[in-house]
C-alpha cells in the first residue's frame, strides 16, 4: 500500500504550532517519509475547478483533494465523509 499527500496539505500540516517542540516536529517528519508527494498539475486544477462550479465541493482545498483522487483513481481515506457523500454520483 502507497500512501501519497498533496504538498497543500503538507503545508498544511507543518503550520501547526505544537511542533514548535523539535522532538514532536521529528516525529512528525519521520512520520512523512512514509509518503509519496503528488503534485497538483493542470488537469487536476480543472477537475478540481469543475468540482466546485458543479457545488460538489465548497472549499478549495477539498476541491484539490477530490480532484486528486479522481484524476489518479485513488482510493480517498478520511475522517470527513461529507466529501465522499457528494462525489459518488
Amino acid at each position: 500500500m502507497k500512501f501519497l499527500l498533496i504538498r497543500l496539505l503538507l503545508l498544511n500540516f507543518f503550520n501547526d504550532k505544537n511542533l514548535k517542540n523539535s522532538k514532536k516536529l521529528k516525529i512528525a517528519l519521520e512520520f512523512f517519509e512514509n509518503f509519496k508527494i503528488v503534485e497538483i498539475d493542470k488537469k487536476t486544477r480543472l477537475i478540481a475547478g469543475q468540482l466546485l462550479r458543479e457545488n460538489k465541493v465548497y472549499f478549495f482545498t477539498d476541491a484539490l483533494i477530490a480532484a486528486t483522487c479522481i484524476k489518479n483513481s485513488f482510493f480517498l481515506l478520511t475522517k470527513i465523509n461529507l466529501i465522499l457523500k457528494k462525489l459518488k454520483d
